[in-house]
């Protein structure tokens, strides 16, 4: 399952978001349990959805994990900022961690304000996106049920927002794995909807974001001290990368337009060579030659000028390169056939029908590592 955050452009974002030249930037909020073994999938996530940003948890990287796996889990034209779970005597050999993995064109970097924040019954990463003037600050989290009560959690979860919006005016989201279900799956715990309302904070999930055989539970938080900057929730299947539900969303901030490759260039080929050589003639290079030095400043001009009437400069932009050229076609359609049973699931509720969608979706994942993995064996 996944939840899913789409703007009206015209109808959900108020006057005030509306005059200040906010920009779209769509994001995703994963628990991907372990995303060293999921790298091709998180990849295809991203090119297949568009997210600009991606808020990964439990991606189960400690301090001792290789950094070129850590930049390995940012596809082509992104990077990634992580905190790792550390290691050591008493401490769990895996599990926990967090990241961010970003567009080039999205100006996300850690807040200058996260060494002060360093909490001991929850893993935190704090970040700020966006530039002066429609700055956000994001808290992605992770909380590990073991690392405390959901009243421990709650209250220094509240004493960071309080302390963070008396140091800075930064509009704020939290968002990540609370795991603090509440009453019932539509609800998280009691005590962490109070304290978020108590820090001017709407939760904006209302559905459930896990689901068992049998059992559901609204597990994850997405919470906005300005709700028109993330808008029109729904939740979707996530195709089983992990147990829990992906969360969409498409929020407002500031950020530069995706990077393209520009270039110039001259249509050569199609030169009409008697009319040039008959131009060439007619200039100043054979009626007035310049002497010594000057001769070669002259030919340059003139040749310039010759080529902009008979081959004229045209600039051309070139986007980077899909990142799912690895894909192979067995993946491809195996990633159809599961859209298609997910379709099929959804108008018929079958059990059947689950556990055939379910099957699709790993053999579909099994293809799209195995295409990744052919690929730069190549």
């Amino acid at each position: 399952m996944y939840i899913c955050y789409t703007i009206n452009k015209d109808q959900s974002i108020n006057q005030s978001i509306k005059s200040a030249s906010f920009t779209i930037i769509s994001s995703g909020y994963p628990n991907c349990r372990s995303a060293a073994g999921k790298i091709a999938l998180i990849h295809d996530l991203i090119n297949v959805s568009k997210f600009d940003v991606l808020f990964l948890s439990e991606t189960w990287f400690t301090s001792d994990t290789p950094t070129s796996l850590l930049r390995d889990v940012a596809p082509p034209g992104y990077s990634a900022l992580h905190v790792v779970r550390p290691t050591g005597p008493g401490l769990p050999a895996r599990g926990g961690g967090l990241a961010a993995v970003f567009h080039h064109s999205v100006p996300i970097h850690a807040h200058p304000l996260a060494a002060n924040y360093r909490p001991s019954t929850f893993e935190l990463q704090l970040l700020r996106v966006g530039t002066t003037g429609s700055l956000l600050t994001i808290l992605n989290l992770y909380q590990p049920q073991w690392m405390s009560t959901p009243s421990t959690f709650c209250d220094k979860l509240t004493d960071i927002i309080a302390l963070l919006t008396s140091e800075c005016t930064d509009d704020t989201l939290v968002c990540g794995d609370a795991n603090c279900p509440g009453p019932d799956d539509s609800f998280v715990h009691v005590e962490l909807s109070e304290g978020l309302d108590s820090v001017g904070l709407m939760q904006l999930v209302t559905q459930p974001t896990r689901r068992l055989p049998g059992a559901a539970s609204l597990l994850d938080i997405l919470a906005a001290s300005s709700v028109s900057r993330v808008t029109n929730v729904t939740v979707s299947e996530a195709d089983f990368i992990s147990d829990h539900c992906l969360q969409l969303s498409a929020a407002l901030a500031v950020r530069l337009p995706k990077p393209v490759v520009k270039y110039t260039w001259r249509n050569t080929r199609n030169i009409n060579t008697t009319s040039f050589e008959d131009d060439l003639h007619k200039s100043v290079i054979f009626s007035q030659p310049a002497t010594d030095d000057a001769y070669v400043d002259q030919l340059d001009s003139v040749l310039t000028e010759l080529l902009d009437k008979h081959a004229p400069v045209h600039t051309s932009r070139r986007r980077p390169p899909k990142i799912s050229r690895w894909l192979s076609d067995e993946a491809i359609t195996a990633k159809r056939l599961r859209r298609r049973l997910e379709q099929h699931w959804h108008s018929t509720g079958s059990d059947v029908d689950r556990v055939n969608y379910r099957q699709a979706c790993h053999d579909a994942n099994r293809l799209i590592d195995d295409s990744r993995r052919d690929h730069f064996r190549c």
